[in-house]
């Protein structure tokens, strides 16, 4: 059992890790996007 937790532990935070990394990615889109629309006004 403690063999499988740390498993899931491990993938789980594994798991986390890339939500963050690709909400990052979401964001610099963003930001890059909203910049270029300023400076097309």
């Amino acid at each position: 059992m403690v063999i499988v937790s740390q498993c899931w532990k491990l993938v789980a935070a594994k798991h986390w890790l890339y939500c963050v990394s690709d909400w990052q990615h979401h964001i610099e889109a963003l930001v890059l996007l909203s910049i270029g629309n300023i400076f097309n006004l």
